[in-house]
């Protein structure tokens, strides 16, 4: 596993955060956010907790993966791979992110231990920083195109 930790700002309040991550969990919006995820059904949602499965085009093809998110509102959310028996990425691996009040929006401190199934060792620290680019480039192009959030 590759254990990273950043910081940075999204640029909405944290009440605006929280109504875009759900959008995450809205199985008909998902592929318009990150068009890696090729399918979603939600399976289990109670109290803080949400289970989804998930088809991920993986570097073309299609892998199935569930989902364990947990979130505590407004402060920090939790994604965590319960089932990948094809990757793309390894069992147990997760993305914490603490939310706190920043003048330019909200301030994300993320704590993460990821594996990428099928990569080398020694490439896993720059694939992951790759993987995890990507997905904020993708959250932020969705912003632009809806400013409304």
């Amino acid at each position: 596993m590759v254990r990273l930790v950043d910081e940075g700002v999204f640029p909405r309040s944290r009440e605006q955060l929280w109504k875009f991550l759900d959008l995450h969990t809205a199985d008909d919006v998902i592929h318009s956010i990150h068009r890696g995820v090729l399918d979603q059904r939600t399976l289990s949602g109670s109290g803080e907790e949400i289970l989804l499965a998930r088809t991920l085009d993986a570097r073309g093809k299609a892998r199935a993966v569930r989902w364990k998110i947990t979130a505590h509102r407004p402060d920090w959310i939790r994604w965590e791979i319960v089932e990948a028996p094809e990757g793309p990425m390894a069992l147990g691996s997760y993305l914490l992110n603490r939310y706190s009040d920043d003048p330019g929006g909200t301030r994300v401190q993320t704590e993460s231990e990821i594996r990428i199934v099928g990569v080398p060792g020694f490439l896993q620290k720059r694939v992951v920083r790759g993987v995890l680019a990507e997905i904020d480039r993708e959250d932020l192009a969705y912003l632009a195109a809806h400013p409304e959030l």
